[in-house]
């Protein structure tokens, strides 16, 4: 069956830019939303490269808004992981980022910076995604997705026209119509339909979204009670058991791609679009995601498991995924990741980076900004600029990953507006 998009509103990406076009702020029209992908071609810097003949297969997990800061394996109060945990421990080839950010609070550009390796704002019809580059050298692709991607701003138009496996999990009624299309189960009755098809033989770019945490899709097995959701305590163990569900499809998946042989040879990344904001921070008191890039919505895990274990044990950000990948597939990789800003966690951190990190706007008249400031891999500042009053705040990241520490420091904190503006401008 195929499924056509709906045409897509090249300002549809309103909870960013709000209501008004002419703020410019994105730049939207930089953009022909509507053919982005139709006209894809490799350009010849892509084609010099050369793969790898042991080039793994590239397995992609998001789980929607799950924090770095809620899950057991970071050493959380709760017992929320026990199967990353026990993966951990079983497996030398493990890999935990101990600081890793979204370049942004909202699923929308959460999965573009994954897949093409710029921040949204930075994306422009000369990017080429992840998935599209392997794609011209064999990999065979499957975006295998909970949730309705095709009305998530018509994500389906980023994903591209080469995939060989698509399935959103409301087409779970031509599998299994007893499964509701809104739990992550359809994910695995998908994986074990005859409608997806591979050969462990063929290399293989697979994405699959998960909705938990940001969506409990079911009832069963779940560890603390959660009343009207009127309460701190009821919201933030709504939260918990839905990170607890993501720890229970990630374990399925895992022994279900083991068990078709997919694993063998693979570089599989565990990771987030954004995080979730449980009223926690100090003057930026919300619920949810999609406002200020504050800890609680961009501070979110990055796990590898991999066999080889060299990624750097530092500060890293979503736009540097692409690059890894890029690393670890290619001979000569240099061909395209010097035409990307992330940097890759198999190269060593440079001196000085700044990496910028956006919030959603609704209605303040233009977008909250921050910047992380890090030094060879050791995050030093934050800078964090709150459009609903009009001020910047300044942040000690050397003392805590979040915003607990404020400081005064006028120096800093002007250069890094400066950059913030600068930033702003030649979007």
């Amino acid at each position: 069956m195929e499924f056509k998009n709906i045409k897509h509103n090249k300002w549809a990406y309103r909870d960013i830019i709000g209501q008004d076009p002419l703020l410019g702020i994105f730049k939207s029209s930089r953009i022909n939303f509507n053919n982005f992908v139709s006209g894809k071609k490799l350009s010849g810097k892509f084609k010099n490269l050369t793969l790898k003949k042991d080039a793994p297969n590239v397995i992609i997990i998001i789980c929607d808004a799950l924090r770095d800061d809620h899950i057991s394996l970071n050493d959380y109060h709760r017992k929320t992981t026990p199967f990353l945990d026990s993966l951990s421990e079983k497996l030398c080839n493990f890999y935990n980022s101990p600081f890793h950010t979204s370049s942004c609070t909202s699923t929308f550009c959460g999965v573009i910076s994954t897949l093409y390796g710029v921040n949204f704002e930075e994306l422009s019809s000369t990017n080429l995604g992840i998935h599209d580059l392997l794609h011209y050298y064999s990999y065979k692709l499957s975006f295998i997705l909970s949730g309705s991607h095709r009305s998530y701003y018509n994500l389906t138009d980023y994903y591209g026209k080469h995939i060989d496996n698509y399935f959103e999990s409301k087409d779970i009624k031509y599998i299994s119509p007893k499964i509701p299309a809104s739990s992550d189960r359809t994910l695995l009755a998908y994986l074990n339909s005859t409608q997806f098809k591979y050969d462990k033989n063929e290399k293989q770019f697979m994405y699959f979204h998960v909705m938990a945490p940001h969506e409990i899709s079911f009832k069963e097995n779940i560890v603390y009670s959660v009343g009207n959701k009127n309460s701190k305590s009821d919201l933030i163990n709504d939260y918990d058991n839905g990170v607890i569900q993501a720890d229970n499809i990630l374990r399925d998946l895992y022994y279900n791609l083991k068990n078709k042989g997919l694993l063998e040879n693979s570089m599989l990344i565990i990771t987030s679009d954004h995080g979730q904001a449980l009223n926690q921070t100090k003057n930026f008191l919300h619920y949810g995601h999609g406002f200020w890039p504050i800890a609680e919505t961009i501070n979110i895990p990055l796990l590898i498991i991999d066999r080889q274990n060299n990624y750097r044990n530092d500060y890293s950000t979503k736009i540097d995924l692409y690059p890894t990948i890029t690393d670890r597939c290619f001979e000569n990789p240099e061909i395209i990741n010097m035409l990307l800003p992330g940097i890759s966690l198999l190269k060593k951190s440079p001196t000085s980076r700044k990496t910028f990190h956006l919030g959603e706007l609704r209605n303040y008249g233009e977008p909250s900004v921050s910047i992380i400031e890090s030094s060879n891999g050791i995050p030093l500042y934050k800078y964090l600029f709150n459009p609903s009053d009009k001020k910047a705040y300044l942040f000690d990241l050397k003392a805590s990953k979040g915003e607990e520490m404020m400081i005064q420091n006028d120096s800093i904190l002007n250069i890094l507006k400066n950059d913030h503006h600068n930033y702003l401008k030649m979007k």
